[in-house]
């Protein structure tokens, strides 16, 4: 049976091993959905996701703001998100390398790709 939501689903990304979907709301929520189960966790943000996207090993996400603002959100700790860069304006989209070492994100105010490197964005 399909997962119902109480608020309007925006995006969503499936986990690269397939067990999880993670679904964003322009709301400050993002939803991780158990595939198997269909069960649904729930995290409040401290602002409007504007782009998420999975990290290749399925642990953690990149979550990027409608305020520029990027950050690792690791599954282990919680979901704890650490902010610890700021893009400049709002993302449009991110793209992971196909290794998994570094992203990419454009942004509405530029027209250039920003490359960054997941070591760069982690705490």
């Amino acid at each position: 049976p399909p997962v119902q939501f109480l608020y309007q689903i925006d995006g969503i990304d499936w986990s690269p091993d397939g067990s999880r979907i993670i679904a964003r709301s322009q709301g400050r929520y993002l939803s991780l959905i158990n595939v198997g189960t269909g069960s649904a966790r729930v995290f409040a943000l401290t602002e409007s996701p504007a782009v998420v996207r999975w990290r290749k090993d399925s642990t953690a996400l990149i979550v990027a703001y409608q305020s520029g603002a990027v950050g690792i959100a690791s599954l282990s700790t919680g979901g704890a998100i650490s902010n610890s860069l700021n893009v400049g304006s709002l993302p449009r989209d991110i793209s992971l390398s196909p290794d998994g070492k570094s992203f990419s994100i454009v942004t509405s105010s530029t027209r250039s790709v920003i490359e960054i490197t997941l070591a760069e964005a982690e705490p």
